[in-house]
């Protein structure tokens, strides 16, 4: 299908990006068709001579992972009509039927915010095929992860019946199909199918459904995947956006003849300060909605002059504008109005964004934001973000579980807090506070940061020897710890959440290679582990199972090793004697996916040197005519054997 000419005019007018879109959906939409969800706890009628039994055939959803796909909120205007040279390069791709490839690359910045879906330009095509019943998936929102081949089938599975009923015959056909290269999984459940379809369902070649990815951390890119889709993209569209940080392993491998197209997306255009102002009006709009008893009904916010200035500070680099809008998003201390203006003050000498150095405002701004920190308290500053940063917790930390890790009092920690708040760490209405994304990447990257650089190994290091402190302090390390507004030091909710945090560290000692966290492991005493269990915690048995063989394996050469089975003194002897008959010793050195794992009963290891030494039991759940599974850990002391 070729574009329709009254497209085509739009695109030769130079009219809007948002005309251009909508001619694009009135043009060049696909058939909508019945989507479902892919539960597992449907029941179902065997119909097998009714086309619906095909549709939700039950296995089919055992197969595959689960997938929904609710309906977002529709994309703002302004998201949509920033760049308009590059949807007037993407949308004729979409309606070209002779196109010369059907994978289109975007190199894009990959910060993940909570607004990421209004920084990507690939979230923007993914909402406009969806709109257009072109699909635009699996990409929507701003998945942490891309999605491997059977995420891909279950995304197209949701939204295509005749895909359906295709893939449940393969599925029940070649059941062996899951064990095959991803090469020839790729081709068997998504390139053949569409290619049927094709001659089958002629709206597939007028309409191609889009696929939306973006592959924003290389410590996840599936180079067979991106090899696969490249090779076999055919009948399907694929838009996939990169880092421009990276390189996309299929760039080395691409036919200079059907390359596919890639756009370099720029901060430095000729749009780029109308698109900046235009997005900043959209932004404060919101923030002024929020805090509209703050304003008077005809008031200007920000002023021209202000914006002025804004859109100089950010220009192009639209995902930046979040740290001005939580910077100035606070109603303490003269409110929006008042931060707005501290932000600017800070800005007067910084330098304009470039293709270079897209963040160089920011830098500018952080480099401010901490010199203004009194020198008193900035140790304590350093632990509070290491803490946070920790890449080991995604989760938020309260400022209770702070001054638990931190050694200090509540009132301590909330004293530096408001240093803090707002640009370098982000807190929801419930007092939960996580790193910023921007600020976390500028204390990693010293030639950024310069003398506030954090370094990995030490914000690890920070956090693990908080972690190990807090354990210390088990049963209840919270007590020494003055109540809070939101959170009573004696909740078991916070001290499984703090304890959750310091359990995790053990796991992750074993990816540092630090002496001298290793050193502090191996004289820790896991006594301190006894009141910790998986009824006690929000930690699964085979997350603990994890933690025992990783630093069982990266102990390996030393004698004896910190997780052990056989005895290495009278204490392990002592254990070992009060599991005879009861459990049988721990495999440590086969890992498996725990759906796999097919124990016999309940198996035991010994944690920890000397007297520190404990004792796991890893316990079963036996049922008849069913194979045994765990089911949950224990840690023993030597002084509670007795409770066996």
């Amino acid at each position: 299908m070729s574009m329709h000419p009254e497209l085509k005019r739009a695109l030769d007018a130079n009219l809007s990006a948002l005309e251009v879109i909508r001619l694009f959906t009135k043009h060049h939409s696909g058939v909508q068709e019945h989507r479902i969800d892919l539960h597992l706890d449907w029941e179902l009628d065997l119909r097998h001579s009714e086309w619906s039994f095909w549709d939700t055939w039950k296995p089919l959803f055992r197969k595959l992972f689960w997938y929904s796909d609710p309906e977002p909120a529709p994309a703002s205007e302004p998201f949509l009509s920033i760049h308009k040279d590059l949807t007037r390069e993407i949308i004729p791709w979409l309606c070209d039927s002779e196109r010369r490839s059907n994978v289109h690359l975007i190199a894009e910045g990959q910060i993940q915010t909570e607004n990421a879906s209004e920084h990507h330009r690939a979230n923007a095509f993914a909402t406009i095929c969806y709109d257009a019943h072109r699909f635009g998936l699996p990409l929507r929102d701003a998945p942490r992860l891309p999605p491997g081949i059977f995420s891909l089938c279950a995304a197209l599975a949701t939204h295509s019946p005749p895909y359906r009923r295709i893939l449940t015959r393969i599925l029940i056909e070649d059941p062996k199909v899951f064990k095959l290269s991803t090469r020839t999984r790729f081709k068997k459940l998504i390139y053949e199918p569409w290619k049927t379809l094709q001659i089958s369902h002629p709206q597939y070649v007028a309409a191609p459904p889009v696929i939306v990815l973006r592959w924003h951390d290389p410590r996840f890119w599936d180079e067979e995947l991106l090899s696969s889709i490249y090779e076999f993209a055919s009948p399907l569209l694929w838009i996939i956006s990169f880092s421009p940080e990276f390189k996309l392993p299929i760039q080395d491998l691409l036919d200079p003849f059907k390359c596919p197209r890639l756009t370099r997306l720029p901060v430095c255009y000729n749009d780029a300060p109308a698109d900046t102002k235009l997005f900043l009006h959209h932004r404060f709009n919101i923030l002024r909605q929020k805090h509209k008893e703050m304003f008077t009904k005809n008031e200007v916010w920000p002023s021209e002059d202000q914006m002025f200035q804004l859109t100089r500070i950010f220009m192009g680099s639209f995902d930046a504008i979040d740290v001005a809008i939580y910077f100035v998003d606070w109603e303490g201390d003269g409110g929006p109005k008042a931060h707005l203006e501290t932000f600017l003050a800070y800005m007067v000498d910084s330098p304009s964004p470039s293709d270079e150095r897209p963040y160089c405002a920011l830098d500018y701004f952080y480099n401010q934001a901490f010199s203004a920190i009194p020198h008193n308290i900035f140790p304590v500053v350093k632990r509070i973000l290491s803490v946070c940063c920790w890449e080991g917790n995604p989760y938020p930390v309260s400022s209770l579980r702070l001054a638990c890790l931190l050694s200090n009092g509540h009132d301590s920690v909330l004293g530096v807090l408001p240093h803090l708040f707002r640009w370098a760490l982000i807190s929801n209405e419930i007092l939960l506070y996580s790193p910023s994304p921007f600020c976390r990447s500028f204390l990693a990257d010293a030639k950024r940061s310069g003398r506030f650089h954090i370094p990995k190994s030490e914000i690890r290091f920070l956090s693990y020897e908080a972690s190990l402190r807090i354990i210390r302090h088990s049963p209840n390390p919270f007590k020494s710890l003055k109540p809070a507004e939101w959170f009573d030091p004696k909740a078991p909710f916070e001290f499984v959440l703090a304890m959750d945090y310091a359990l995790k560290a053990f796991y992750y000692a074993s990816d540092t290679g630090s002496h001298s966290e290793w050193a502090l492991l191996r004289h820790f005493d896991f006594g301190y582990l006894s009141h910790y269990s998986s009824r006690s915690s929000r930690i699964h048995w085979f997350d603990f199972l994890s933690i025992l063989q990783e630093l069982h394996a990266w102990d390996k050469d030393s004698s004896p090793n910190i997780v052990r089975v056989e005895p290495a003194g009278d204490l392990d002897k002592l254990f070992i004697d009060k599991c005879e008959g009861l459990a049988e010793p721990l495999e440590l050195e086969e890992k498996q996916v725990y759906w796999e794992l097919r124990p016999t009963g309940p198996q035991y290891a010994l944690l920890g040197l000397g007297a520190g030494t404990v004792l796991v039991v890893l316990a079963t759940l036996r049922a008849p005519g069913v194979a045994p599974s765990y089911c949950g850990f224990s840690v023993y002391t030597s002084a509670m054997l007795e409770l066996m």
